[in-house]
């Protein structure tokens, strides 16, 4: 393996490597070549691999080297640069041929055992101290990101990919940092969340892709709403970026976010208000300057909140409790997906943040297909476009129409003509200039 390579101590290239260190340089990228990595019964092999020292060079060996010492220092790598590192695997078959390894999942949360649905082949899931291991026999039509994507949302925090594996090709991962675990996870601990974990697993594979990449992004989102490793403020305008993203519309307005979040309107314009404060910076950062902000614009009225979200707000003190609002809005916001990756049971979703009051309320409604798409972009101008389009060539089949009832008329009239002048004709009458019956 790499920890076993070896260079003398009088080389060249430790001379190098000890003169950067000297003069305290960032570390030396080292090209290795036909690289051969042996573990077990496997081989993995690369053509070549950028490595860098992750070690200061007084841990390498000053004296002779010795073959018999274990507790010898050696020199330790790792790529440079490169997040995912892809070898070609020698080895016993595996079963299943193709799998996964994910960092992170709470072991808490319990999943299904395995996941079928029309036009895939069975995928196997199981967790444990390592992380949460997928697999099957054949590679997924999309690749694991579909499974990734519903995974992280049913957990609320990202999971990392640490290895994967196929027949021939094995790819290890790294990351800077293992990032914080779970702390508002979808769904309640225990089995519980098995049956809606599979619902969203299922509603995620067959899925039309350009819809999954719309929700791809926009589940990301949400995954970093919820990290603890930023500050407040921060978490709730990534939230309802989310709910920018997702409400069908091309700009935040109260009617979208209260049909989206199935919440009363003056719960969506508190929402809507506390993020355009935040993020035009108007009243000077920090959402307790939003907030006063905000009611100055309302001429210093105070919503009628609804009973589930009055807590949020202290109508003696005229001030927002602005973590329970957050909280409000992450359980808003699981919903919402609940709704939209087809979580059958809305009981199993949590709803144990603090200070929330909600209950098992049912899961908001989704929008339609055709409103999800046209967060996209610029579908909602398209449709614009097309339904003028479509009056127009109303109007030109109108037009076609009449014209071609008047040219029947004239036909009509002409035929009126001819049918005149020959009976004039046959009277003896003539009619100077005008065309005979035979004439065009």
């Amino acid at each position: 393996m790499l920890s076993k390579l070896r260079f003398a101590p009088d080389s060249d290239l430790l001379g190098v490597l000890r003169d950067v260190e000297w003069r305290r340089s960032p570390p030396v990228p080292i090209l290795l070549r036909n690289v051969v990595l042996e573990h077990g019964p496997w081989t993995l092999s690369a053509d070549e691999l950028r490595v860098r020292r992750i070690n200061p060079l007084r841990e390498w060996p000053e004296d002779e080297w010795s073959d018999n010492s274990v507790d010898e220092q050696r020199l330790r790598m790792q790529p440079v640069e490169a997040q995912r590192v892809d070898f070609d695997l020698v080895g016993p078959r595996t079963r299943p041929a193709h799998w996964v390894l994910l960092q992170n999942w709470p072991q808490s949360m319990w999943l299904p055992s395995a996941v079928e649905c029309p036009g895939h082949q069975a995928i196997v899931l199981s967790a444990g101290a390592n992380g949460i291991f997928l697999g099957s026999d054949e590679l997924p039509a999309q690749g694991w990101g579909r499974l990734s994507t519903a995974l992280q949302l049913a957990c609320g925090a990202p999971l990392p990919y640490v290895l994967s594996m196929s027949p021939d090709r094995c790819a290890l991962y790294r990351s800077a940092a293992t990032p914080p675990p779970s702390q508002l996870p979808m769904f309640k601990d225990g089995g519980v969340c098995r049956a809606p974990i599979h619902d969203m697993l299922r509603t995620l594979l067959q899925m039309p892709q350009d819809e999954f990449e719309v929700l791809r992004f926009a589940a990301a989102i949400t995954v970093q709403g919820k990290s603890p490793e930023l500050f407040l403020e921060m978490r709730y305008l990534l939230l309802m970026i989310c709910v920018e993203m997702l409400d069908g519309q091309r700009q935040l307005g109260g009617e979208a976010t209260a049909r989206m979040l199935g919440v009363d309107r003056p719960v969506a314009d508190l929402l809507n208000g506390m993020r355009n404060q935040l993020v035009h910076a108007h009243s000077g950062g920090g959402y307790r300057n939003a907030f006063t902000a905000w009611v100055r614009e309302n001429q210093g009225v105070l919503p009628a909140m609804p009973e589930t979200w009055a807590h949020t707000i202290d109508t003696e003190a005229c001030d927002v409790h602005f973590d329970r609002l957050y909280f409000q809005l992450c359980e808003r916001i699981d919903a919402y997906w609940c709704g939209r990756l087809g979580v059958r049971d809305p009981r199993s979703c949590r709803r144990a943040f603090p200070y929330s009051t909600l209950g098992d309320l049912p899961p908001a409604v989704a929008p339609a297909p055709d409103v999800v798409r046209a967060t996209a972009g610029e579908d909602r101008h398209v449709a614009e476009l097309e339904a003028a389009l479509r009056s127009r060539e109303a109007k030109i089949a109108q037009l076609e129409d009449a014209l071609s009832r008047q040219g029947r008329a004239i036909a009509e009239k002409r035929e009126n003509i001819k049918a005149l002048q020959a009976a004039m004709r046959r009277n003896g009458i003539e009619i100077p200039g005008a065309p005979h019956a035979a004439d065009p």
